[in-house]
């Protein structure tokens, strides 16, 4: 099985890859089968030994494809492998240059915070990852995994890509899939504080692709803050603008609309992921 040095992982430090290397992990094999507690110890930090392990786990589904290519998950599913064994190579991984354009992305993302979670990049690109492993895990497309990197980091002042720049260099079918992704993504707010029936068709009208990228993206932000929450408790609704009600408002109007589709993947951890932010209580006042 070939191996990844934690050299060529993106986002690590050159600092990090000697700490690691001192303790016995040197390639991605290693870094993953590592317990968490021990990276963070090692590299200083959380944030950056949940991207590490994270971004680990990636490189080597790339790195073996057919490993990636698991059992079918539903019965839906295998009933659809069995019919179509003709369709196999559909299902197939990007190819080389196709890798490399995803990891140029990701690449280029670990620049950019475009987040709203944190000024911190750690944070956007945890965020991003997470997202990624989870489209992963259902077999996404190229298109899905790219699109789900650029949600945050697209637009026309401080984002890292202009608008008019993500179908020259990504394609049209991502910057078709983007757009979509930002209509889902961008709940309209009512002077009632309950979501437009028009939002919930819209969600209804974009593609199935655009609503799983978009079930991913939500469950992994939410996930991330209640990671943070572990640390700074009730504090951590001082990081959004609106607070925690307007922020779980933003979640709840999403799950809903998203949730009108049963076949979209993620609406149960998503739904799961809404609840526990729910727990979270505001923060005292000052």
């Amino acid at each position: 099985m070939p191996t990844t040095p934690i050299g060529e992982l993106r986002g690590i430090s050159q600092g990090a890859v000697v700490a690691l290397s001192r303790a016995g992990i040197v390639t991605a094999e290693d870094l993953q089968s590592s317990d968490i507690e021990q990276v963070a110890y090692l590299v200083d930090s959380d944030d950056i030994a949940q991207i590490l392990l994270t971004e680990a786990g990636r490189v080597i589904r790339l790195a073996n494809p057919k490993k990636r290519k698991s059992t079918p998950k539903n019965k839906a599913t295998a009933e659809h492998a069995a019919e179509s064994p003709d369709d196999a190579d559909a299902t197939q991984p990007p190819s080389p240059p196709e890798r490399t354009l995803l990891i140029e992305t990701l690449g280029l993302l670990t620049q950019a915070a475009g987040d709203v979670l944190s000024a911190k990049p750690n944070l956007a690109l945890a965020q991003r990852l997470r997202t990624l492993e989870l489209l992963f895990d259902i077999g996404c497309e190229q298109t899905e995994a790219i699109a789900s990197l650029l949600i945050g980091a697209v637009g026309e002042r401080t984002a890292a890509i202009p608008p008019d720049e993500v179908a020259p260099r990504f394609g049209a079918d991502v910057a078709t899939l983007l757009d979509e992704c930002s209509m889902v993504l961008g709940v309209p707010m009512t002077p009632t504080g309950n979501s437009q029936s028009a939002y919930q068709k819209t969600v209804a009208s974009v593609s199935a692709a655009a609503r799983a990228v978009c079930a991913a993206h939500a469950t992994a932000s939410i996930l991330v803050v209640i990671e943070l929450a572990q640390r700074e408790g009730s504090e951590v609704w001082r990081r959004f603008p609106g607070g925690r009600e307007i922020t779980l408002w933003y979640f709840r109007a999403m799950r809903d609309a998203l949730a009108a589709d049963q076949k979209v993947p993620f609406s149960y951890e998503l739904d799961q992921a809404v609840d526990a932010l729910e727990q979270i209580q505001s923060p005292a006042a000052a």
